[in-house]
């Protein structure tokens, strides 16, 4: 990022050692890693795809944009459900990232499951780590169960 920004006339930012930066970078990173993931399961919805739907749109008048409104998005919301699921729970989880990245100083990018952490395993608080490992498995539970719920009302598949 910051060659890019070097390119563009712009200083360099300190990602992780700059406490109005830390949130920024760790989540470009998190983008960044998570994008391949998406695009591969992107990629493997969209030739799931029937040509044949194309086709008889393309008979009726269709052009490209009403078939991507009508067929490609509407079947594609099991795999935006899925793929939402997934970062959701992967955003409640993010911990490695943060710890490899900023030796766990994150200055402001204090997440859950960092707090957990430093209850369970740096100031030996047992009790308090597994009340918050209970909070993060509700949460956890809470997003899937709305996605999943946005997906049994508008659910489309082939």
């Amino acid at each position: 990022m910051n060659g890019l920004l070097a390119v563009l006339g712009a200083g360099k930012i300190a990602w992780l050692y700059d406490p109005a930066w830390i949130k920024w970078g760790i989540s470009l990173m998190a983008v960044w890693q998570g994008s391949a993931f998406s695009t591969i399961i992107y990629f493997a919805a969209l030739q799931g795809i029937p040509d044949q739907l194309y086709e008889v749109a393309t008979l009726d008048g269709a052009g490209r944009w009403r078939q991507f409104r009508s067929i490609t998005l509407p079947l594609l919301l099991p795999t935006h459900v899925f793929l939402g699921v997934t970062g959701a729970i992967g955003a409640l989880q993010l911990f490695a990232q943060i710890q490899v990245m900023t030796h766990g100083n994150a200055g402001g990018a204090h997440t859950l499951i960092i707090e957990l952490y430093s209850k369970a395993y740096q100031e030996f608080q047992m009790g308090h780590a597994a009340a918050l490992s209970w909070i993060l498995f509700l949460l956890i539970f809470l997003v899937s169960a709305v996605y999943w719920r946005s997906l049994g009302r508008r659910g489309a598949y082939v």
